[in-house]
């Protein structure tokens, strides 16, 4: 499964559109940043914990 279909599955469909429209709007970007790679993290976790490879192809 990739990146983004696991965003997609957890909930996360929308969230490198709203990244882009926080930062816009003056939204600290680096909190945002910090907040995506916590959620690769969490990917990458959940692959390693299903015995799948990590494919962050979007």
């Amino acid at each position: 499964m990739t990146f983004r279909k696991w965003l997609k599955v957890e909930g996360y469909y929308t969230y490198n559109k709203a990244y882009d429209i926080f930062v816009s709007r003056g939204y600290d970007s680096d909190k945002l940043f910090d907040e995506y790679c916590e959620l690769e993290d969490e990917y990458a976790n959940w692959c390693e914990s299903n015995d799948i490879n990590a494919d962050y192809e979007w």
